[in-house]
């Protein structure tokens, strides 16, 4: 099965990380994101989200698509960039991060 899906990867993951420099711009210009990224060419990020309960924040974006990981410590998340990026505008995964944020 993995190898089936080889094929054309390289590629696809291209696409994924132009696709993931929108919407992480977009986070890291609200003021209640900032989005630090991993050296050494990593394809992961680091969100970190001011004034919500890390544990509580995880899920809200999930209900509306996205998913994050578990949080690290009270305030950051990682996400990573992978081929699920292609599936929907980069537009709409960042409006569902922000709507996700408590009031």
């Amino acid at each position: 099965m993995a190898l089936h899906y080889l094929d054309g990867f390289p590629e696809r993951f291209r696409k994924a990380v132009a696709t993931a420099t929108a919407p992480f711009a977009r986070l890291g210009k609200h003021p209640r994101f900032r989005v630090e990224t991993v050296p050494q060419g990593t394809n992961v990020v680091k969100l970190h989200v001011k004034g919500a309960d890390a544990a509580k924040y995880q899920a809200a974006p999930r209900g509306r698509g996205v998913s994050v990981r578990a949080p690290q410590g009270e305030s950051a998340f990682t996400l990573g960039v992978n081929e699920t990026l292609n599936r929907r505008p980069a537009e709409e995964m960042a409006r569902a991060v922000i709507e996700a944020l408590p009031d």
